[in-house]
């Protein structure tokens, strides 16, 4: 194994794609996900790895597989305008099966069921959740690339290519994170018509003893009840009370004077894309339509991904917290375990210390793509390197949402970070998640390394008007904290103007 640790050089397939919080009992599902998707399409990935070490995870992907994979598609699209809503339902299929099973079995408490069924259990969860995680992993694969060369097309022919990108590229169903706010903000108005705004000056507690005896209090109940889980991410589970729906709801009131007519403005926004994709959508030819068709439905199918991972990391680390307590090893210990290793601790077959050793160090798992079947496999070490990068005053990315502004970088690498933010400054990410909303609203402006037009930190910055420019590759690594940088997210264009 170490000759083999030594023979590893930067590899110019392989391409850092994602940054992220996490553990191995989470992450350590992906390269059988990616294995399986080789197995269930006609497409290929390439090989696919991710490297974790201490919490801190890296996603790496076959590019060159990826772009070949992601012209495939773009031609079956233009061949068959219908293709990708095809893929839409049946991926509705596989979503509706894996999270009626999955909100079933995390109803129940995991400390009334014995050994046997907490394996069953899981067992049923991985071949569900892979199933259905595998077919969204092509919107994954084609995502960078076809929004990179939408960019390029629209650029050449128009002066506005960012707007038009954030209108075409647009989601037509509502994402779960928007569903959750707009029936939040309903709660809201219903709580302010019978005790006025000023109830929202008080503590979150307080407001609770005040609503306990009243029937809205039963709909905020059942709010926390269906959305507890939205905070959550490959790292941890944050179980959300009517408390802390009532902090969001407090901390929306500061930002406006009536919920009404909050939703309004969101419904009229919502109409007025609408209105403008259509205008849009005319100007285009055939290839153009069929990018703007694949990353529209592409965003919304990756946010349903979004809605059942966080799901998965519920239910993954509330069976970690179980098994814990039925065999004395350390929570922090076992989150280095995978999903596929918990028989054996639960059998006393794994030595604990090799669970601890291998949080301490980068620990690679990795699927190489042999053409015929999954091989998925596990090594002490990094797979991959990143090459060196130059020192540069100015780099480009993808523009995601349009606009231009300036203000100091601050980078944030993870949740630990997000402490740091400070209002007015330009977040830098090596990508986001659901868990970022709060730090983005933050933000005069976004850069992220990774992602198209239909990746999060995309979306969530149209919904809130932010400039945004995604798939730069290496602001992280280019940027640090304070440096004064302007973004053109019309021109996907980041300059540097002053190093802290």
């Amino acid at each position: 194994m170490n000759a083999f640790l030594d023979s590893i050089k930067a590899d110019s397939r392989m391409k850092k794609t994602t940054t992220a919080d996490g553990h191995i009992i989470t992450i350590s599902i992906l390269p059988y996900v990616v294995g399986y998707y080789n197995q269930e399409t006609p497409f290929s990935s390439g090989d696919f790895a991710e490297i974790i070490r201490n919490g801190s995870t890296e996603e790496w992907l076959d590019m060159k597989t990826a772009e070949k994979t992601s012209t495939e598609i773009l031609n079956k699209q233009i061949q068959d305008p219908e293709y990708i809503r095809r893929m839409e339902k049946l991926y509705e299929t596989k979503k509706r099966r894996y999270l009626d099973y999955i909100e079933g079995i995390i109803r129940n408490e995991m400390k009334d069921k014995d050994e046997e069924t907490l394996l069953s259990e899981l067992h049923t969860f991985l071949h569900l959740y892979i199933d259905e995680y595998a077919l969204s992993a092509v919107t994954y694969i084609y995502a960078e690339t076809l929004s990179d060369l939408l960019f390029k097309k629209l650029s050449g022919r128009f002066e506005n290519p960012g707007e038009i990108i954030a209108v075409i590229t647009h989601p037509e169903h509502k994402l779960f994170l928007n569903k959750q706010r707009e029936e939040m903000m309903g709660i809201m108005e219903l709580i302010e018509k019978q005790f006025g705004k000023e109830i929202f000056e008080k503590p979150p507690k307080e407001i609770k003893k005040t609503l306990e005896k009243n029937e809205v209090y039963e709909k905020l109940k059942k709010h926390s009840e269906k959305y507890f889980w939205i905070e959550n991410n490959y790292k941890r589970k944050k179980v959300l009370s009517p408390e802390d729906f009532l902090q969001k709801m407090k901390d929306e009131s500061a930002s406006f004077q009536i919920p009404e007519d909050e939703i309004n403005l969101t419904e009229n926004r919502e109409d007025e894309i609408n209105r403008k994709r259509k205008e849009y959508l005319e100007k285009l030819n055939e290839e153009e339509k069929a990018l703007a068709e694949l990353l529209k439905t592409g965003a919304w199918i990756q946010d349903e991904r979004k809605k059942c991972v966080l799901l998965s990391d519920h239910y993954l680390f509330t069976l970690i917290e179980e098994i814990s307590k039925r065999t004395g090893i350390d929570y922090e210990i076992l989150v280095n375990a995978t999903p596929w290793e918990i028989p054996k601790i639960l059998g006393g077959k794994l030595n604990p210390e090799k669970l601890k050793e291998r949080g301490k160090n980068w620990f690679t798992i990795y699927y190489e793509d042999k053409g015929t079947h999954i091989e998925v496999g596990c090594m002490d070490g990094r797979k991959y390197n990143e090459g060196e990068i130059k020192d540069v005053n100015e780099f480009k990315g993808t523009p995601a949402s349009p606009g231009k502004t300036r203000g100091k970088a601050r980078i944030i690498l993870g949740e630990h970070q997000f402490k740091n933010m400070e209002e007015g400054e330009i977040l830098v990410a090596g990508m986001t998640r659901p868990d970022y909303v709060s730090i983005m609203k933050k933000a005069k402006g976004i850069i992220t390394d990774e992602g198209g037009l239909t990746c999060h930190a995309a979306i969530v910055s149209r919904e809130f008007k932010i400039p945004c420019i995604v798939g730069t590759h290496s602001a992280t690594r280019l940027l640090k904290d304070g440096d004064e940088v302007e973004l053109d997210a019309d021109k996907g264009i980041v300059r540097i103007l002053s190093r802290n």
